[in-house]
């Protein structure tokens, strides 16, 4: 992502909040939602994240799949959505978007998860922001 302010924000805390010895990494993945003291950005994170990818992705499946690879992705075998990505938003951070298209029964929904350890290393704010630059560099792509 460009170096724009929210990217040295988190980049900032990332540095600061780094502890001096490296907790072990979670392998539990999380919603934002499920998150300690996320209630009060849950709402700007499913807006600005969550939705966003939805409707700007519904119907356009290997769209995203396509914008996902160029951004680095790894394809995640999970027969439960259509399309299953792991990216690293930083060192210690990775991310697992998963995305279920629109058909005849439900819309497109999406999910973006953390490894609960994450905490460790961003608070609450920078961590939204992580999930709301991902969505903007995807609809951007």
């Amino acid at each position: 992502a460009a170096l724009n302010d929210a990217v040295r924000v988190i980049l900032a805390k990332y540095v600061l909040t780094c502890p001096d010895q490296l907790p072990p990494l979670s392998g539990k993945w999380m919603t934002y939602r499920e998150f300690r003291g996320a209630g009060p950005l849950v709402s700007y994170f499913t807006s600005n994240a969550n939705k966003s990818i939805e409707q700007h992705f519904s119907g356009a499946l290997m769209r995203l799949e396509q914008y996902c690879r160029a951004l680095g992705a790894q394809i995640e075998d999970n027969d439960s959505y259509d399309l299953s990505v792991r990216l690293q938003a930083l060192p210690r951070i990775p991310v697992v978007l998963n995305f279920n298209d629109a058909d005849d029964m439900f819309p497109a929904a999406c999910s973006i998860l953390y490894r609960a350890s994450a905490e460790q290393f961003l608070d609450m704010e920078c961590l939204a922001m992580t999930g709301t630059l991902l969505a903007g560099l995807l609809l951007k792509a």
